[in-house]
């Protein structure tokens, strides 16, 4: 299961592409990037951001995790969860203006507002920075024994071709509704 520090890691690293926008919209390249705090603080996070994220996804990926064989069927691509992220919380976060305190500390809240919720609800699976890095987000549903255990997302680098087939495929076991699988497994 993953913890508030793991769901915690996964939303800063979402908003990588947002740190870059951000530098690139307050960059001076005239002046010395050192001279710009602004520019350090956010290169620092998107670094710091980066290396977090994959170390969690070599951490989950690890043999040291519990890895069951589980079925899926009707999986099928989300396609409007990165969609969904960048209209909801891209967007508006670039309107602020980062060089007005007051405008810094409305972001820093809003920030952790959307934080709170990405924790609470779990909404891992909107994140482009995995996109980004080769991972898919699909729903699908459980089987075991020929019987539907329940509804599921997966997020993985395997890719499922076939929506209606059954695939037998090693996973962990993320969240409640959030497996990653690992390796798609032949008949």
């Amino acid at each position: 299961m993953l913890t508030v520090i793991s769901k915690t890691i996964i939303f800063i690293s979402s908003y990588i592409p947002l740190y870059i926008i951000l530098f690139v919209q307050y960059c001076d390249f005239s002046k010395n990037l050192l001279k710009q705090p602004l520019l350090v603080t956010l290169l620092s996070i998107i670094i710091l951001s980066f290396f977090m994220l994959i170390l969690f996804i070599k951490y989950i990926s690890s043999t040291n995790n519990i890895i069951k064989t589980i079925e899926v069927r009707n999986v099928k691509k989300l396609k409007e969860s990165n969609l969904t992220y960048l209209l909801s919380n891209i967007i508006p976060l670039i309107a602020f203006n980062f060089t007005n305190k007051q405008q810094i500390i409305s972001f820093l809240i809003i920030f952790f507002v959307l934080l709170l919720m990405y924790v609470k609800y779990s909404l891992i699976t909107y994140n482009p920075t995995t996109e980004l890095l080769g991972y898919t987000n699909y729903s699908a549903e459980l089987y075991k024994n020929d019987k539907k255990v329940r509804d599921t997302t997966i997020l993985s680098k395997c890719k499922f071709i076939h929506q209606n087939t059954y695939n037998n495929v090693k996973s962990i076991e993320l969240d409640s509704d959030l497996f990653f699988v690992t390796k798609i497994i032949e008949d």
